[in-house]
């Protein structure tokens, strides 16, 4: 994936996560004069630093640097090849910019988050989703309804042994403290704090502890789904639906 990073408007916060890219990520930094150093943490992706040039930031033009950026996203967007776009900022004012540039592919390619962490997980639910898609549309077809069905073979049988009804199977419902939660989250991992809907929406139609940990591993990688069940366990509660 290709990360655009308006520092300006981030700062370190943004770059959250940048230690969990491999080496087929790109990250640009976009930033002002302002800043002498900046320091970028360890990470195999490859980095750019863009800095706004002088000559433009003597025009005083505002919101230059996201003009820039948005620049550099339209030179590369017809080529993309289905890699996506995810601009780290938290200016709501790139919402309408991006909906203008999927709208023009005809697709979700260009989205914007407040962090690389952030950006991440929203890649990952994305490729699970397309991988799903893939298998569905690869799946053997359903037979056809319209043709009639062979006549079955009746053989004589003895009669079954007569046997109990089966008891009806207990059914569950999970409950989960909202705030509890959230008190919890910022305690423990702060870093899934933004994600804490997206985990509740994942568990919430779970039955038991097992089972919201699969659901949880469906959308997330092993390191993710455990360290946030550990955190929200004494939160969640199962109760008859009965």
């Amino acid at each position: 994936m290709k990360l655009y990073i308006d520092y300006e408007n981030v700062s370190r916060k943004g770059l959250e996560g940048i230690t969990r890219l491999t080496a087929e990520d790109s990250v640009r930094i976009y930033y002002s004069g302002n800043i002498e150093v900046l320091s970028v943490p360890k990470t195999k992706a490859l980095v750019v630093a863009c800095r706004l040039p002088d000559v433009i930031k003597k025009m005083n033009f505002p919101n230059a640097l996201d003009i820039v950026l948005l620049n550099d996203i339209y030179r590369v967007i017809d080529g993309l090849n289905g890699d996506r776009m995810y601009v780290i900022t938290k200016d709501k004012g790139f919402d309408a910019v991006i909906g203008s540039i999927n709208e023009h592919l005809r697709y979700r390619t260009v989205w914007r988050c407040t962090s690389i962490f952030e950006a991440s997980m929203m890649d990952q639910s994305i490729r699970k989703d397309q991988m799903a898609a893939r298998r569905l549309k690869s799946a053997p077809p359903a037979p056809d309804a319209s043709k009639p069905a062979p006549a079955p073979v009746v053989m004589s049988q003895p009669a079954p042994a007569a046997v109990s009804a089966p008891m009806p199977e207990q059914r569950y419902k999970c409950r989960i403290d909202q705030a509890v939660l959230e008190d919890v989250i910022m305690r423990t991992v702060p870093e899934f704090f933004l994600l804490c809907d997206a985990f509740v929406e994942a568990i919430a139609p779970a039955e038991t502890y097992q089972d919201a940990y699969r659901r949880l591993r469906a959308r997330y990688d092993r390191d993710i789904a455990d360290r946030f069940m550990a955190a929200a366990k004494p939160c969640l509660r199962f109760v008859s639906a009965s």
